[in-house]
Formats: C-alpha cells, structure tokens, sequence
C-alpha cells in the first residue's frame, strides 16, 4: 500500500491552458492563480504531497476515496470558490443513495447525501456536490450496501458500492496478521517450549506437584526469557522434569508466510512482486530503477491521469481557461528513458538523412521515420529533383546533428 500511494504522491499537478501551454505566476489570471494556490496548499495542514498520498491510502485501502469541498453556502462548486479540500476517512464515511440508478444525469439524482459515521453516530452530513468521490472499477451491487461488513443501511435503499481490492486477499491478510502475532510471542516468550512434571520421588515411585508447588514453578517460569528484564536462569524450590515440544521459529515459517503475503498484496494491487523483494531485502539499487519504470508505466501514470481528469472537472478548471496535467518528469529514472529516446530518435535522423542525400529515399520517407507528418508540395520528391532553396528548407525543418562534443 505504501509502495503505490507514496508513487501516487509523486505526482506533480502541472497547471496548463487549454492548448497545453505550460501557466506559470507571470501568465495566470487572478482565478487561474487561486486554483493553483488550493492545489499547492489544499487545507491547512497538508501540502500536494500529503494530500495526495492520504486520499491514495483511502482508495488502496477501502477501494473508495473521500474528498470534502469547503465552499460558502450557497456558492457554485469550483476552484476559485472552495476554501479547502480535506480527505474524508473512508471506512465511517455512508453515501445514502435516492434508489435510483440508471438513467441520472446528475450525482444528486443517485445520492441524496453523505454521512459521516463514527462510534454509530451521525457526526456530519455532505451535500452530493461537495464530495470528490473517487472508486475502484470493481463495482458491485447490494441490497445492504454495508452487509458484508455487518453494517446495515438504515434506509433500506438499494445501493452501489465500490469493493476494495483487498477483499480478494482478506485470507492472506489473516494468515499475516497471525504470523506477525506468532513472531511477537516467539520473540517475547519464545514460544511454547516444552512440559514441566514433578521429579519428586518416594518409596512407592514418582508423585505430583501440589497446586501450590505448580503455581510457583509457573511463576518463576513466567519471568524466564531472553527479554532484558527477564532472567535466563531458575532457581526451582521442587525438583522438576523437561520435556521438550518447543518448534523452532524457522520451523513455524512464520516469516516465509509474511513474506508470500506481501507478494500476493503487490499482486492484487498492480505493484511489480520483485519490487517488493527488493524493499524487502534492501538490496539491487539497479534492478529497483528498472521495476520503478515499470510500476509508474504500467500502473501509476495511467491511475494518476484518471485522478487528474476527476480533480479537474470536480474543480470545474476548464472554465477558468485551464486545467492540471499528472507529470512525473521531475523523477530523474524516468528522465533516462527520454533521454535515451531523444538519442534514438536522432540517431535515427542522421540515418535517414544520409539516405535522402544519396537520393535512396524520399523526404516523405525521412519524414514518416521521424514521425513527422508528410510534406503535401514536395515531399515525394528524391534530393536530385529538388531546388537548393527547396533542400535549404527541408534542412532546415529537420532536426539538425548531434553537437560534437
């Protein structure tokens, strides 16, 4: 979970217009500068940053993200009106839904409201059009929208709700939580150990501790361990007997379960398993740039332009002339792909070039290689049936040598 809502976090919202011309302070209109300043400071105790990595929590989480739009009463819901932007805790959060589904333009038409529950009790209400709400694509439908999790919906309505992707993996998740339990009193008590019998011995054979005898070699027993304010050595009062039944830790496999658990999550979750290994191990710097190119790729970039189409029309920024585009350029392991790219491609510029001057291809040709669109005038034409001005132009439209260094 952290893993992919520290990578969300990552993303930088980069304010443009509708061209996609990059806005900057010296550019931006006095609305546009006010949505800029709500997304770098969404409340007052979060940046970006951790705005981004709470409501990517919630979702991983719960399958379902909350965000609450603090506008004036009676104000329109958009960037240049809302005072804060807070995350919801997802788990005590109930849409009350109208019993309507299909056929609703609007979100007021589905849900009536939302409520804030904790301990059972209502503590605040929503109106639809402040709530940013944001889930998985695993929907499910349900009489009882809470059912599964023995919370019933006090108006009886039929409900849609999105599943977290965590229920696929509620067993694994068990067996961790076992296995971190078994760990801690492994560690603690070193496990069970063994059985304690009566070594006591009269003329007519072996005979039992007393209750009281048994009380006391248990207490001394309860302080033993390898713990700093535990002792490592009994003085027993009874002559006793040892019988061994301890497992050791490697035996109980607790960490090799914790470890499967891990991969299974990453699995479910869409985060590349050897990424998890190697945050697991702590090792293979190299190996953990290639599988992070893989996770924002395949995972994050695409997640994180739905985010940004959802804050963008919830914002209503394109009425102000603008709108955030998810960037993660700032990252400098997915600046190497560009650069090898930008190499590639002139590389492959000079080849084409040296072939359109020997007359072996077209300038269309040279064109569809670069991809570049085709020049209609004089594009399949070969070098020897241009003018020089015609080749001083061709040369100048395309990308020029790499500088010798």
């Amino acid at each position: 979970m952290d893993i992919k809502a520290n990578a969300k976090a990552n993303m930088k919202l980069t304010p443009v217009d509708l061209n996609g011309e990059l806005i900057t302070t010296e550019n931006a209109s006095r609305d546009q500068k006010r949505i800029i300043k709500l997304i770098e400071r969404p409340n007052p105790i979060q940046g970006t940053w951790e705005f981004l990595r709470l409501v990517g929590l919630y979702k991983e989480i719960w399958g379902r993200s909350f965000v609450y739009a603090n506008v004036p009463a009676g104000f329109d819901i958009n960037g240049t009106n809302i005072a804060t932007l807070m995350p919801l805790p997802s788990q005590y959060m109930r849409p009350i839904y109208t019993g309507r589904l299909f056929d609703q333009n609007n979100r007021s038409d589905i849900i009536k409201r939302y409520e804030l529950r904790y301990n059972g009790m209502n503590a605040k209400t929503f109106e639809p059009n402040t709530i940013l709400d944001r889930s998985d694509s695993d929907v499910s439908f349900f009489d009882d929208i809470y059912g599964s999790l023995g919370i019933s919906d006090l108006y009886g309505n039929y409900n849609v709700n999105s599943k977290s992707k965590l229920l696929s993996v509620k067993k694994e998740i068990t067996n961790y939580i076992l296995s971190l339990e078994g760990r801690n009193i492994t560690t603690k008590k070193l496990g069970a150990r063994g059985i304690l019998t009566s070594g006591k011995k009269d003329g007519m054979g072996s005979y039992p501790l007393t209750d009281k005898e048994r009380e006391s070699a248990q207490a001394r027993l309860d302080n033993y361990g390898a713990m700093e304010d535990q002792k490592q050595y009994i003085v027993a009062s009874e002559p006793l007997l040892y019988q061994n039944i301890a497992f050791s830790p490697k035996d109980l496999m607790l960490h090799e379960e914790t470890y499967q658990t891990m991969i299974t999550i990453a699995q479910v979750t869409q985060v590349p398993e050897g990424l998890v290994r190697l945050y697991m191990s702590g090792s293979g710097k190299e190996a953990e740039k290639e599988l992070l190119k893989r996770l924002y790729t395949q995972t994050i970039i695409p997640e994180s332009k739905d985010t940004a189409d959802d804050l963008n029309e919830f914002l209503k920024t394109e009425k102000f002339g603008m709108r955030f585009k998810a960037s993660f350029d700032h990252l400098d392991f997915l600046q190497e792909d560009k650069k090898d790219e930008s190499i590639k491609n002139r590389n492959i510029n000079i080849a084409y070039r040296d072939m359109f001057k020997s007359g072996t291809i077209t300038y269309n040709q040279w064109l569809e290689a670069m991809g570049l669109p085709s020049d209609p005038e004089f594009g399949d034409k070969r070098i020897w049936d241009l003018s020089t001005e015609q080749q001083a132009i061709i040369t100048g439209n395309i990308i020029q040598d790499v500088p010798k260094k």
